[in-house]
């Protein structure tokens, strides 16, 4: 009886704790730490909860994090380290930007750990990301952008 209703109020604050979200983040911007998540974001992307849980399910994130601790791992990470704290989309952003130039030469060649990594990612086959880069490369702006802009475009591009 006493775990059912703590089961309860634990679920019950996980449905509002993932409902609520008092901005919107914008996956364009290059490194974009989220240093103004909401409390929502933090429990399903921080802490224990998001280490174990949080790309794949977000609801089993915030769970863990209230279960374990009451969210205190969670909003210590928030606060103390952003590298663990933030999402997917982030870290893929980051994964493309540091490794762009290796990106960019694996598709060329056709295969290559960065290539098969941007294509798990993604979840679309070599040939349609050699075939994004090509189009990407070849377009007649190229030589002129920034990283940064390179970084988007192949990131909006295959994301």
């Amino acid at each position: 009886m006493f775990y059912q209703k703590n089961l309860k109020n634990i679920l019950a604050i996980a449905c509002i704790i993932s409902t609520t979200s008092v901005f919107a983040e914008s996956k364009r911007d290059v490194g974009k730490a989220y240093k103004q998540r909401d409390l929502g974001k933090t429990y399903e992307q921080c802490g224990l909860g998001g280490m174990l849980f949080g790309e794949s399910s977000p609801i089993l994130a915030v769970v863990s994090n209230v279960t374990w601790d009451l969210g205190t791992t969670a909003t210590l990470t928030n606060i103390s380290s952003d590298v663990n704290c933030v999402s997917p989309e982030v870290k893929t952003m980051a994964f493309i930007s540091n490794s762009y130039n290796e990106i960019i030469a694996a598709s060329a060649k056709g295969n290559g750990k960065y290539l098969e990594t941007i294509v798990n990612i993604s979840g679309k086959n070599i040939a349609k990301v050699r075939s994004v880069v090509a189009s990407l490369i070849a377009d007649n702006n190229y030589s002129t952008q920034t990283h940064k802009q390179k970084v988007l475009n192949l990131y909006n591009a295959i994301i």
